[in-house]
């Protein structure tokens, strides 16, 4: 079994926790979204409970949730919930753009080299 968590369940994020949640192997887990209908939509369709429906980024990166975290937020905070997400142990999916600038998508990949972490983008 994979878990997985999201941050940013707009469009992009919501879409791709649809195709997640088909598979047999995949749990999802956690969310954080400032949107209070987005996170409500994940604890109905997925099942995600209240405990772990997060409005506050920095309440929901004060600890590793999943396997896999799922970015699908903004481009231009991308990098730094890219590396606050491998400091911690996550294995990232990170929507693309990776970043808003090629000096913010160096420093994601470097964070992944640094941390061992996968980075798949």
């Amino acid at each position: 079994m994979v878990t997985i968590s999201i941050i940013g369940f707009g469009s992009r994020g919501s879409l791709y926790t649809k195709y997640f949640a088909q598979k047999e192997n995949v749990q999802i887990v956690s969310v954080c979204d400032i949107n209070d209908f987005a996170l409500s939509q994940a604890k109905e369709l997925y099942g995600v409970k209240d405990e772990n429906l997060f409005k506050d980024e920095n309440e929901f990166f004060k600890e590793k949730r999943s396997d896999v975290l799922l970015i699908a937020t903004m481009d231009r905070l991308h990098r730094d919930q890219a590396i606050r997400a491998m400091q911690i142990g996550y294995d990232i999916l990170l929507e693309k753009p990776v970043a808003p600038n090629l000096e913010d998508t160096i420093a994601v990949m470097e964070a992944a080299e640094k941390y061992n972490r996968d980075a798949v983008i």
